[in-house]
Formats: C-alpha cells, sequence, structure tokens
C-alpha cells in the first residue's frame, strides 16, 4: 500500500496500492482527513450498503474483490482485479450514480444486516451526491 501524508490529502480517488495478484485497492476518499468532517456512522454505514451492492451488481461484477468503509470514517476501499485507474474511476463513477439511484437501502432489514437499526438512508444519499460532484470533476 502507498503511503499518503494524511495532512495534505484532500477529497479524491486514489490508487492506494496492488498485490502481485493483479489486485488494486482504490482509495474513494470522501472527506479530507484529520478533519472534522467525519461521515456519521449511520450515514456510513447505508453508504456501504448501497456502494458495495452497485460494485457487486456493477457491469465488472467479476472484478470486485472487496468494497468497505475506512475506520477513519472519511471514505471506502474498494479492490479491484485487474483494472487500470482510468476504468476503475469510471466504473466507480457508474457505481456512485447507481447507487443514488436506489429507492432504499439493500440489505438493511434485520435478517440480513448485524446493525440493522444503524441506517441513515438520506445521510447516504447526500455523502454519494457529495462524491458524485467530485468525482465529475477529477
Amino acid at each position: 500500500m502507498k503511503t499518503f501524508d494524511h495532512d495534505k490529502m484532500e477529497a479524491g480517488f486514489y490508487l492506494a496500492g496492488e498485490d502481485t495478484f493483479g489486485n488494486r485497492t482504490f482509495d474513494l476518499r470522501m472527506r479530507k482527513p484529520n478533519s472534522d468532517d467525519l461521515i456519521a456512522p449511520p450515514a456510513l454505514h447505508s453508504t456501504e450498503h448501497m456502494l458495495a451492492e452497485a460494485f457487486r451488481t456493477s457491469e465488472a461484477a467479476d472484478k470486485v474483490v472487496y468494497v468497505g468503509p475506512m475506520g477513519c470514517r472519511t471514505g471506502f476501499y474498494v479492490l479491484l482485479n485487474k483494472i487500470d485507474f482510468d476504468d476503475a474511476l469510471q466504473l466507480t463513477v457508474r457505481c456512485v450514480q447507481n447507487a443514488l439511484a436506489m429507492p432504499g437501502v439493500p440489505f438493511s432489514s434485520r435478517k440480513e444486516c448485524g446493525a440493522c437499526a444503524e441506517h441513515d438512508y438520506a445521510g447516504a444519499r447526500r455523502e454519494l451526491t457529495k462524491y458524485f460532484a467530485l468525482l465529475k470533476n477529477l
């Protein structure tokens, strides 16, 4: 994994690392690190469900290894197999757009989610809308 200076890093889309199997970790940085502007846990949780579903049902589903939140609550990691930066960025734009089109949070019922009471669909939509605008300007 690459080391980033989190005091200088801005919200954006970054290649964080690559392993010997061709898996690349992309940093979907939605917030500036080390600021007081963190994603609220319920919105982060819902955004995770929405992004994971968008990536898993995308045209590149066979390349998706993992989608998960950063513990620092500033974004997400997406691990993709054998995909270059530009293709990963365009895939991410489409997945964020598809997540925004979801009528609710997928897999958020008590049977499907271990923290079903901690979701914020409206908050997730705000986060995804803001990130979509940022991605479109990269």
